[in-house]
């Protein structure tokens, strides 16, 4: 027998040929000699044949007694590679990216005659894939963390408790870091001991100490799962759109709703119906962030139900057991996770949900370069199973299917309970000084907000307190040596630090260059936003929610429930608290620098900030009135005038003719390749060759140039963009494919982006 192999992890498009003695399943894992060394490929199929004067090699040996991954799934990974131009090999590699730690996770199996407990992978060996699904199906068989190393379904969290009386405060000496503690303490007796340090950029041994002083105590609290009990009956709307998608169950749908309109609801009836079919469910979310809300609302929704979370911040072993569990097919399975749980070879799979199917996020930007929502459709088809993709604010490519009848469009315009936002711009033009970051305007309606004992979200598109710092007196810019940009100033721990890198140095206290002290801090984030408001509203309880200030799943949860519950009054945060964040006592959303994404570089850049404005005021207003306001410096532009009215439609329509003229997306196919190295010429030339060979096939071409950030992580970085009928790149997507593979070579890195969400950064 021939077969057809990918290399498991090389970025090669092109496949190979072996001989195989015995026949061998497409999907199955083999061990070849590639280039003189024993490497990992999967089968994807026979191969012809080679001439006579070809000697093939034959495959080492086969891993899988039976393999893991389907021939469905296989007929997915090759329609992803051509579609996204992927190297297949690591398109296959992304199935098995929960298979590791399988020595940690075993098969138990009961029955009445029979007991046994061995790893997963020893126990697939002796007795195959098939037959563990079978007796998992009859309830004979589970999977299961090994005994020495349980996992708990139970979170816990260490809690700092101020003790201390203020009267036993006033005759003690502190420190300035003891002292930070226990000014924060004082407003807020209790706090999770991570967010604490985070947040006062102090270290473990100044909580220790104040502990040995008995001024604090450090104590241990079980958090049980989250849930949300809440099953609500359908709207007259909600059950149309329901009975709508039922009629046609196994075509692609798209539900458009306003934000609030009970889109969940809708879905949520949708994956009853499958699980009562006895088949599992898959349901997307963009962010680890949207996880935890969203998972206490599945559970409470399918109590008798397998829920399960899927994303990078689990550990190894915990998404081994999920994909293992997924793979031999745990009955009543539902898996909420990111874009990877998308790549778990489910068994008896029969639905995937794509919640918030506009968010950037669910195109993945490492090789292999993909869309989330594209890959799902494909998969669907292939599977013959529902997709379902949900949002407020869909993105431009989805909704041009849908109005074209590829997806079907069902629609939900108005909110069961509450009502829509009132959406107000601020005009930033000639404010003085004081209000240049919050607004007189939005002070006023914290103080109202303050008052009502409601909760409010101000959003501010960047992290840190400051952008960048540079000398007042010379002009040096502190910058990044890895990546050549401005570093951001945080003010705890008084850092500068590279949000693309992580390089990190504490901020000098004089310009190396001239040797001044007059160092300013330009621009501001969510730090620095979080700092004037503690300053206006000294007792309101603030909480800051970024990747800075939370780094974990349980941080995250805690901070949505304190968010969920209104144990705090202002919450502060990136674009994170604009996901699918459902909080009754919300009223008041604030947008305070809403024109910095309209300068990024991007021909999506007006869409993304669109769906951004729509999402943050859609938090407002859910059980009762809300406002939005939204300061800005071009308070007259057209693009608010849509925001104003919540009118996605009209500016669907308005930015797709623009569009249209130019030749992006969904009007073309758009190519975007960005080759790295440490080397400029090196990345320069290439591209420059690939755009010449491109040009001679009569495309059109854009560079090579540098990319909009020139450098990271110490390689220079230089793109070309071509568009393309979607005809013609299914006519040539093969030697584009080989155009690729001849560009890699040592001392490069090439990505490929086909459709990319964003051509920025």
């Amino acid at each position: 027998m021939i077969v057809d192999v990918a290399i498991a992890g090389l970025p090669l498009h092109r496949t190979f040929s072996y001989t195989c003695e015995h026949s061998v399943p497409i999907g199955t894992r083999v061990l070849v000699d590639f280039r003189g060394r024993r490497s990992t490929a999967y089968v994807i199929g026979e191969s012809e044949a080679p001439p006579k004067d070809v000697r093939l090699k034959n495959v080492v040996r086969v891993v899988d007694s039976e393999p893991l991954v389907s021939e469905r799934d296989v007929k997915v990974a090759i329609k992803v590679s051509e579609a996204f131009l992927a190297p297949m090999g690591k398109v296959m590699d992304l199935y098995f990216s929960g298979f590791g730690e399988f020595s940690t996770i075993q098969v138990v199996k009961q029955t009445e005659d029979d007991s046994e407990r061995k790893p997963v992978w020893e126990w697939l060996q002796t007795h195959g894939l098939h037959r563990a699904r079978r007796l998992a199906a009859d309830a004979k068989l589970r999977i299961e963390a090994v005994q020495k190393a349980p996992l708990s379904s139970t979170k816990r969290r260490r809690l700092v408790e101020l003790i201390a009386s203020i009267n036993e405060l006033a005759g003690l000496k502190f420190g300035e870091k003891q002292a930070k503690v226990i000014n924060y303490l004082s407003m807020k007796p209790c706090e999770d001991l991570q967010v604490l340090l985070t947040r006062l950029g102090v270290e473990r041994r100044t909580i220790d100490s104040l502990e040995k002083r008995g001024i604090v105590k450090v104590k241990e609290e079980t958090l049980a799962p989250w849930v949300e009990q809440k099953r609500v009956k359908l709207t007259a709307a909600q059950r149309n759109v329901k009975n709508r998608i039922e009629s046609d169950f196994y075509s692609p749908h798209l539900i458009m709703g306003v934000t609030g309109s009970g889109k969940t609801e809708v879905y949520f009836e949708l994956i009853e119906k499958v699980l009562a079919q006895g088949k599992n469910a898959l349901l997307l979310v963009p962010e680890i962030s949207l996880t935890p809300q969203i998972i206490a609302r599945v559970r409470g929704r399918f109590p008798q139900a397998n829920v399960y979370p899927y994303h990078s911040h689990l550990s190894k072993r915990e998404r081994a057991l999920v994909w293992w569990k997924a793979v031999i097919g745990e009955s009543r399975m539902i898996v909420v996770g990111t874009r990877s749980a998308l790549w778990i070879p489910m068994h008896d799979l029969g639905i995937v949900v794509i919640d918030e199917e506009h968010d950037e996020s669910y195109y993945q930007t490492a090789e292999p370069c993909y869309d989330a929502a594209v890959v799902a459709r494909i998969k669907a088809t292939i599977y013959g199973i529902p997709l379902i993709l949900s949002s407020a604010s869909p993105s431009l490519s989805t909704y041009h299917a849908a109005i074209g009848g590829d997806i079907k469009l069902h629609r939900l315009k108005e909110r069961p309970v509450g009502s829509m936002p009132q959406v107000k711009l601020i005009d930033m033009r000639r404010k003085k000084p004081e209000e240049r970051i919050i607004s007189y305007e939005l002070s006023r309606s914290l103080e109202k907000t303050l008052e009502s004992g409601k909760v409010a979200l101000v959003l501010a598109m960047r992290k840190a307190f400051a952008n960048y710092v540079a000398c007042a007196r010379c002009g040096y810019v502190f910058k990044c040596p890895r990546c050549d940009i401005g570093l951001s100033y945080h003010r705890s721990g008084k850092l500068l630090k590279c949000h693309h890198c992580g390089y990190t140095v504490s901020l000098p206290g004089v310009c190396p260059e001239c040797g001044s002290k007059e160092l300013s801090s330009r621009g501001y984030g969510t730090e620095r936003v979080e700092y004037e408001l503690i300053r206006r509203f000294p007792t309101a309880r603030i909480l800051r929610f970024d990747r800075e200030n939370v780094t974990s799943p349980t941080e995250t949860e805690h901070l949505i429930k304190e968010i969920v519950d209104g144990n705090c009054d202002i919450v502060v945060g990136t674009r994170l608290i604009s996901k699918g964040l459902d909080a009754p006592n919300v009223n008041l959303v604030a947008v305070v620098d809403a024109d910095r994404n309209l300068s990024i570089p991007s021909f999506s850049s007006r869409e993304t900030l669109f769906q951004l404005l729509i999402q943050m005021s859609g938090r407002s207003g859910r059980r009762d009135h809300g406002v939005s306001l939204i300061q800005t410096l071009e308070p007259e532009d057209e693009f608010f005038k849509f925001v104003k009215a919540n009118d996605y439609e009209g500016f669907a329509q308005f930015e797709m003719e623009k569009r249209r003229v130019f030749r992006y997306p969904p009007f073309s196919t758009l190519i975007r390749v960005i080759a790295s190295s440490p080397d400029p010429l090196i990345a320069r030339e290439a591209l420059g060759r690939l755009s010449s060979e491109l040009l001679q096939m009569g495309l059109e071409v854009l560079g090579p140039t540098e990319a909009p950030l020139p450098k990271i992580r110490g390689e220079y970085r230089f793109h070309v963009m071509l568009k393309l009928d979607s005809a013609k790149f299914q006519e040539l997507s093969k030697r584009l494919a080989d155009l690729l593979d001849k560009i890699e070579g040592s001392g490069i890195r090439v990505n490929c982006f086909v459709n990319p969400r964003t051509t920025f950064p």
